[in-house]
C-alpha cells in the first residue's frame, strides 16, 4: 500500500499551541497586510522625548501648546478635545468602549484625523476603523500563555498588551516599542474620589454608556492594582536606560519620578 495514501492530515494548531519561534509570524496576521507597521514604526522615536497624556482632572491645566509640542499618545476619551488636540499615537483596548456603534463611533474623528499616525484598537472592533494606521491588538493573549487582564509587560503591541486598571500602562509599552528613551506624563491624578462626576478632564455625563471608575473596584484597590503595573513599566524602563517622568502635580501614582511641567515647557 502508497504511504502516501494513507498519510493522516495533520490537525490544524490551535491559538494557544503556538511556539515561542513562531510568534514572529503569528503576529502578522495581527496587523493590516497592507502597511507594514513594524517597519515604518517600530523605534522610530529611538532616543527622543515623548508625551503620555493621560485624562485625569488636571489635564485642564496642561496648555495645548505643550500638549502638541512633542510626539504623544493617549487614550480612550480624549476623543473630547478633538480638533484642538490630536495625539499621535492613539489607544483603545476596553470591551466596554466598543459595545454600541454609537460608542465606537466617537473615535473615529480622532482616528481619520492625519495628526494621528497609528491607533491601537480592540482587535474584535478594529475593523469598524477602515484606515490603514489601525493596529488590531488587546489586552494579554493566550499566546502568551496569560489571562485576560495579566499585567505582564509586552514587547511587541501589535499581539497583546499587559493591562491594569489604569490605560496608562498600555500606553507606556507603545512608547517602548517605538523606542522613546524619555516618557513625559501629565493627566495621571490616579485617583477616582467618591462624591464627584469629574474623574476625568470631562464630567461624567459627557460620556454616557462608558466605564466610570472605579468601577468594581474601591477607590483603594483601583490605585493599588493601577500602581503595580505602572512598577513593571517603570523596572523595565529603568533597567533599558530609559525613564519616566510624572509631571502630574499631586498625583496618587508613586511609581515613577515627580518632575516639573515648567522644566519641559
Amino acid at each position: 500500500m502508497d504511504p502516501m495514501t494513507t498519510k493522516k492530515t495533520a490537525k490544524p494548531k490551535k491559538a494557544y499551541e503556538i511556539t515561542w519561534d513562531e510568534l514572529e509570524t503569528e503576529t502578522e496576521l495581527y496587523s493590516d497586510p497592507d502597511l507594514d507597521h513594524e517597519k515604518w514604526f517600530k523605534d522610530k522615536h529611538h532616543g527622543q522625548v515623548g508625551l503620555l497624556v493621560a485624562t485625569g482632572p488636571s489635564l485642564e491645566e496642561i496648555p495645548f501648546d505643550f500638549l502638541k509640542s512633542l510626539p504623544s499618545i493617549s487614550m480612550n476619551r480624549i476623543t473630547h478635545l478633538v480638533p484642538y488636540y490630536v495625539p499621535t499615537y492613539y489607544l483603545s483596548i476596553g470591551l466596554s468602549h466598543f459595545d454600541t456603534a454609537d460608542k465606537r463611533d466617537t473615535m473615529k474623528p480622532l482616528i481619520s484625523h492625519p495628526d494621528c499616525r497609528l491607533a491601537f484598537i480592540q482587535r474584535m472592533w478594529a475593523w469598524w476603523y477602515p484606515w490603514e494606521k489601525v493596529i488590531g491588538t488587546m489586552g494579554a493573549h493566550p499566546t502568551y500563555g496569560q489571562p485576560v487582564g495579566s499585567p505582564a509587560f509586552s514587547m511587541d503591541p501589535r499581539v497583546c498588551l499587559g493591562t491594569t486598571t489604569n490605560s496608562a500602562y498600555p500606553c507606556l509599552q507603545v512608547m517602548y516599542w517605538l523606542g522613546f528613551e524619555t516618557v513625559l506624563i501629565v493627566g495621571l491624578d490616579h485617583r477616582y474620589p467618591e462624591g464627584t462626576t469629574k474623574k476625568h478632564f470631562y464630567d461624567d455625563s459627557e460620556a454616557p454608556g462608558f466605564d466610570i471608575g472605579p468601577g468594581r473596584y474601591t477607590e483603594e484597590d483601583w490605585e493599588r492594582t493601577g500602581n503595580a503595573g505602572l512598577l513593571i513599566a517603570e523596572m523595565v524602563y529603568h533597567e533599558n536606560g530609559r525613564r519616566i517622568l510624572n509631571l502630574t502635580e499631586k498625583s496618587a501614582c508613586t511609581a515613577f519620578e515627580f518632575d516639573k511641567l515648567r522644566n519641559w515647557l
